[in-house]
């Protein structure tokens, strides 16, 4: 039960814009923007976990969300109406 409450609490923040913006591109800009925010909060929280620098450990987990959205999007994948 608590898997299932976690994976609801992350992808709620993400899936809400697509929700709730009637505009695709919008929505889907936003969606992005909240997930590398995301990305850099989780990756700065595990950064200060293991004793690293919190800022070093969060920009390597967003460049790491922002290579992926540019992977996802050469292949093809949703980039708003077109």
């Amino acid at each position: 039960m608590l898997v299932c409450v976690v994976v609801i609490l992350a992808t709620l923040p993400v899936a809400i814009p697509v929700l709730v913006i009637h505009d695709p591109r919008i929505a889907m800009a936003l969606s992005r923007g909240l997930a590398l925010l995301t990305l850099f909060a989780c990756g700065s929280l595990l950064g200060r976990y293991s004793g690293g620098s919190a800022w070093k450990s969060g920009a390597s987990v967003t460049a790491i969300g922002v290579a992926l959205i540019f992977v996802i999007r050469a292949l093809g994948g949703y980039g708003g109406a077109r």
